[in-house]
């Protein structure tokens, strides 16, 4: 190790060094100067490290900031699903009725069970079972019931079609397309209707101006109310339900192609008013790895649906029903594949009115403990499932680009009573024997509209307005808070502020550490050297003596 060169080496960078208070080492007179201007100098330098290495640590965790913009543009029209707050029709409960000999005995066994569930089942305590039927008795009087125990081949003349829903529809100013409509299944309330969604063959579905002509408008016959008959007996209210006995329509606008959620997001538009929901678009862009954790999916897993984080979460509670209970349930999303379970709600309705109206053996009971307990898994499952920690199983991510609507929404009577002739002449298709409405109001006299049949009109039909008041967009950008520019512009001012460094005096310390590690070295790359050359020279000196000697054979 040659000290003193390194010694000289080190008093030079110091001397020349562009870092401040280095040239005051060698220079001062007295040693502790001389000291305290080392001491100066690494302190400071030490302090400067310590800030550097902290700006490094706050890179690393990748802050970001949200930055808002406002811009003017076409906007594309959002998904909307309505479904009825009925989601039985009155027509055909009538029909129902008045034609006993031609009853669904599926339906009918469905019908029964309901009608007597309380009275005949929960009240007489059959079976030492009342109070646990009671406690599910918000499954067993809800649409959720009927949806989960009838096949829908056997529902289908009881539900709604859109030919009998749809009295009228223009989407801006024009005649609405019967493909821009999707038809969507759903446990809470059966039915339901989706304009512009997943699935939908709608073509331009932009919009370039605001108001009311420039939306979607819609005339619906809910088909829910006659004044003729009464149908009390066979309609659902459970007091207990906080949607029950409703009508209407339960609505939910949505981004366009994602799957509906009317139950969860969903509102309620009363028959009898003109609604209108006047719509403002804004928009979420997350960022990806390893700023943020969104997710770039175009479509859930297994589905059409364009991607959300809801429907992902629907699905894996779904998948956790199936592993811990064995069943599924109506109100999520239908798992993908051939082989389902059966829903969680699905029970023996012959045994149950066999329970009501014979005696019961250990057959029956056993059948009706499991139905039961099943029910109870479901309920204790779907509980759990609002704690964070399970829902955290899921690893459902945000979309990095989520679209989302501010509405407002307001009403107004109609039709007026003016005009309810008027519209009933207009929009009702007298002509056509087997709509809903013509069948529901058979027999009214257009020009002498009575209280009862003005009732009907009022509790039958609604009109609902859809379209933007703004075309303006808001648009908030998670951004990076921390980019590697700032880190490095940081860095600098400390170095700079506290020492005087910049990047030509790291390259002066990179040059002085080198000549350091060389001179300390210095011994031993000599040796190797050395020896190196040895090894070489004995082989050039063996090869010459052989070379020699074989001349030498030669000659001889």
């Amino acid at each position: 190790m040659d000290g003193e060169n390194m010694i000289v080496t080190i008093k030079e960078f110091t001397e020349n060094t562009s870092a401040h208070g280095c040239g005051q080492i060698p220079t001062s007179k007295f040693k502790f100067t001389k000291f305290l201007w080392g001491l100066i100098f690494v302190g400071f330098f030490l302090f400067a490290t310590i800030s550097s290495v902290n700006l490094i640590t706050i890179f690393f965790t990748f802050p970001t900031k949200d930055v808002v913009s406002v811009n003017f543009e076409d906007i594309e029209f959002p998904a909307m699903t309505f479904c009825t707050q009925e989601a039985v029709t009155a027509t055909s409960l009538i029909n129902f009725i008045d034609n006993p000999t031609h009853r669904n005995k599926a339906v009918e066994g469905v019908v029964s069970t309901m009608t007597l569930f309380q009275d005949f089942l929960v009240y007489p305590n059959i079976g030492g079972l009342g109070n646990w039927y009671f406690q599910y008795s918000y499954r067993f009087l809800s649409n959720q019931f009927i949806y989960e125990n009838i096949d829908q081949k056997d529902i289908k003349t009881f539900q709604h079609d859109l030919q009998s829903l749809k009295i009228s529809c223009t989407f801006r100013g024009e005649p609405c397309e019967e493909s821009a409509f999707v038809v969507h299944q759903d446990g809470g309330f059966q039915h339901c209707v989706t304009f512009n969604g997943a699935g939908a063959q709608s073509n331009n579905m932009k919009v370039t101006k605001t108001g009311p002509t420039s939306g979607l408008s819609l005339i619906l016959f809910v088909d829910a109310y006659t004044s003729k008959r009464d149908l009390s007996g066979y309609t659902l209210y459970n007091p207990f339900d906080p949607t029950s006995g409703q009508s209407g329509i339960r609505a939910i606008i949505h981004s366009p192609k994602t799957r509906p959620m009317p139950f969860e997001k969903g509102f309620d538009v009363p028959t009898g008013f003109s609604t209108s929901v006047a719509l403002k678009e804004t928009k979420r862009e997350l960022m990806t790895e390893p700023h943020g954790n969104c997710t770039t999916a175009k479509f859930n897993k297994g589905t059409n649906y364009a991607y959300s984080e809801d429907t992902c979460l629907e699905q894996c509670k779904q998948e956790l029903l199936i592993e811990d209970c064995g069943c599924m349930s109506s109100m999520l999303p239908t798992p993908s594949g051939e082989l389902k379970p059966q829903y969680c709600g699905k029970v023996n309705i012959t045994n149950m009115l066999h329970m009501m109206f014979h005696k019961l053996d250990e057959t029956m009971q056993a059948i009706a403990e499991k139905e039961l307990e099943t029910l109870g898994c479901e309920a204790k499952l779907m509980e759990s499932l609002g704690n964070p920690e399970v829902l955290n199983k899921c690893e459902c991510k945000e979309p990095c680009m989520n679209t989302n609507y501010v509405k407002t929404i307001s009403q107004a009577v109609w039709p007026s009573n003016y005009n309810q002739r008027k519209f009933f002449k207009e929009s009702i298709n007298m002509s056509d024997p087997m709509h809903r409405a013509t069948i529901l109001f058979e027999g009214l006299e257009i020009d002498e509209i009575t209280e009862g049949e003005k009732e009907m009109i009022q509790n039958n039909f609604l009109r609902f307005n859809v379209y933007f008041e703004s075309l303006q967009v808001e648009t908030t950008s998670q951004v990076e808070d921390y980019p590697a520019s700032t880190l490095i512009s940081e860095i600098g001012g400390n170095m700079g502020f506290y020492v005087g460094i910049s990047i030509i005096t790291l390259m002066e310390m990179l040059t002085l550490t080198g000549a350091i590690i060389l001179y300390c070295f210095k011994d031993f790359i000599i040796k190797c050297g050395q020896s190196n050359k040895t090894k070489v020279s004995d082989v050039n000196i063996k090869q010459v003596k052989a070379y020699d000697s074989h001349m030498d054979e030669e000659k001889f």
